[in-house]
């Protein structure tokens, strides 16, 4: 019985391990009028015979059923064809998400987010990155002391303290960090900020005092949380309705593969989604500071 299955299943794979399969399946989504095998092979531009081949793998399958000389997709085709075509656009992003460990992602996250991934594409310049990380930055320092502008951050991956510490100190030059000038910093801000980080980042935080007063002093404590992970290899941002995505590589980031999004609603539901995914199973910051 379990054999059975498996052949089965092995001749499924055969069935679509062609593209050849996977255009006849596409043209008969296109139009389920019924297509006979002169037709087949005049619109594909291949001979009779090797379409005649593919369509019976097809009909053994039940990818496809036919009546009288006709072809159609069938229900079951249908599915798996839209499975095809999800994972080729999927496949654009291979080089990003196909870095980042299986269980760090649920898969579910990842299918409800591919129909928006459509008009997307990965940026593989450093150039690009730190274009649009300078606009985010600067229209994060216009914003800044003005109450009417609020300003949302969320960050899944919080990778390295000293990177972000000296990017603002690279954009607000007279930034101290004490409490002093961390007040003028944040005065009269509209901040609302939550970090969801790995656990090397505890040590980092531990091995520096004035930080730790910091963070108590401004209460930034309630919005952080360690989940149970070494290192994160990946980084998830947030500012307000732009979402950036990228790699860490070799403690640094791979500015060579990145996404960066802005008002897209999938990834909106996609990034919430997933972030409040690992708020549930995350660990206030508190309980590893208790002795700080």
């Amino acid at each position: 019985m379990i054999n059975n299955k498996c052949s089965q299943f092995e001749e499924l794979l055969i069935s679509i391990s062609s593209i050849i399969s996977y255009k006849i399946l596409t043209l008969y989504s296109s139009d389920n009028k019924g297509w006979n095998l002169t037709d087949t092979a005049h619109n594909l531009q291949l001979p009779i015979s090797t379409i005649q081949d593919y369509l019976l793998k097809l009909l053994n399958s039940n990818l496809i059923y036919k009546k009288a000389k006709l072809y159609y997709i069938s229900n079951f085709g249908s599915f798996f064809l839209t499975e095809l075509q999800n994972f080729e656009i999927f496949n654009k992003f291979c080089h990003i998400f196909g870095k980042i460990p299986a269980e760090i992602i649920p898969s579910r996250f990842i299918h409800e987010l591919i129909p928006y991934l459509t008009d997307i594409k990965i940026e593989e310049t450093s150039w690009h990155f730190m274009t649009v990380f300078n606009e985010m930055m600067n229209h994060f320092k216009n914003s800044l002391n003005r109450p009417e502008n609020a300003f949302d951050l969320k960050v899944l991956g919080w990778w390295d303290i000293d990177f972000d510490f000296h990017m603002l100190k690279t954009y607000f030059k007279d930034l101290e960090m004490n409490i002093e000038s961390m007040q003028r910093f944040f005065k009269n801000s509209n901040l609302n900020i939550r970090v969801i980080s790995h656990k090397k980042i505890v040590d980092e935080i531990k091995a520096d005092k004035s930080l730790v007063e910091l963070m108590k002093h401004f209460n930034l404590f309630d919005g952080f949380r360690i989940f149970d992970i070494e290192s994160f290899n990946f980084t998830f941002l947030k500012y307000n309705q732009k979402i950036s995505l990228f790699l860490v590589k070799d403690n640094d980031i791979d500015a060579k593969h990145h996404i960066f999004f802005e008002n897209n609603s999938g990834m909106n539901k996609f990034f919430d989604d997933l972030f409040h995914y690992y708020w549930k199973r995350s660990i206030p910051i508190t309980e590893f500071l208790k002795s700080y």
